[in-house]
């Protein structure tokens, strides 16, 4: 065999990690088994995001949760990256793996601590065989460590500007929390009950009857914090004009919050309030 024919090209090495996942279904799927396919980056720039500054997280070991009752693991599988990041974890059979998470829970250690679970989407189904793909897992390390990062690096007690997409325009939330303003409210009402607009989790965390007007005045706790600028966020997404998250996305990511570790929700926090900050005049007028 000649080396011109022994050559890996360049263009096969770029899409190894689109093929590998499918590999691994077309491996797993034979026996009509379910598919998680995902990958690990450490976040040099600490913005909870995977961008082309990052780099994979080989040998991580990855798990596959799916609760069950009283708190137990119904069904749980691990995986190890490979030089991609990527990783592979099958379950026998048909399981509905809709409602699991997949966790990094050894080997970030080389980057930092692990961020927070992933969810899995449905991306194929075929032949009695179903292919999940789940959000990227990211490793933090404790300060950016590239010297191509923005100099305000998202941490836990600032944010970076940088951290997020363009906002055309936003409210914060004093000037929702403001009576004048109230008239700018569409689809929700200051007495809406927060566990009503976000869903049981906020319910069992804040109370029952606790509304989004009570909501907007949250302060001295990660928490309370939280779900103000939250509510925010939410009003803003109602509002029918630009803003970074969808009403769905400000709900999951709330949900998501209120179960994560209290830095995690912090960050969350802060997301919402430098999206709730816009890059526009926030547009409100007096109502009377």
């Amino acid at each position: 065999m000649s080396s011109a024919e022994a050559t890996i090209s360049p263009g096969l090495l770029l899409m190894l990690p689109l093929l590998l996942p499918l590999l691994c279904w077309a491996i797993g799927g034979a026996a009509g088994d379910a598919t998680v396919t995902g990958a690990v980056f450490c976040d040099q720039c600490r913005d909870g995001q995977h961008d082309f500054l990052d780099y994979p997280l080989s040998g991580a070991t990855v798990a596959v949760a799916c609760g069950g009752g009283a708190g137990a693991a119904a069904m749980y599988a691990e995986a190890t990256t490979d030089w991609f990041g990527s990783y592979c974890v099958g379950f026998a059979g048909e399981p509905d793996l809709s409602s699991c998470s997949a966790m990094l829970v050894a080997g970030a250690e080389r980057c930092g601590g692990a961020v927070g679970p992933a969810q899995l989407h449905l991306v194929l189904g075929l032949f009695g065989s179903v292919m999940y793909a789940a959000d990227d897992l990211l490793a933090m390390p404790a300060q950016a460590s590239s010297p191509f990062c923005p100099q305000a690096p998202l941490s836990a007690a600032g944010f970076s500007p940088s951290a997020l997409s363009h906002v055309s325009a936003a409210c914060p939330s004093r000037k929702w929390a403001e009576v004048r303003y109230r008239c700018h409210w569409k689809g929700l009402l200051p007495g809406t009950k927060a566990a009503a607009a976000f869903g049981a989790a906020v319910g069992r965390r804040y109370g029952r009857e606790i509304t989004l007007k009570e909501a907007l005045r949250g302060r001295g706790d990660v928490y309370r914090v939280l779900l103000r600028e939250a509510t925010a966020a939410l009003l803003n997404s109602h509002r029918g004009r630009a803003f970074f998250y969808s009403k769905a996305a400000v709900v999951e990511r709330m949900n998501w919050a209120l179960s994560a570790p209290p830095r995690e929700a912090l960050r969350v926090a802060l997301r919402f309030k430098k999206a709730n900050s816009g890059s526009a005049a926030c547009g409100f007028t007096p109502c009377f």
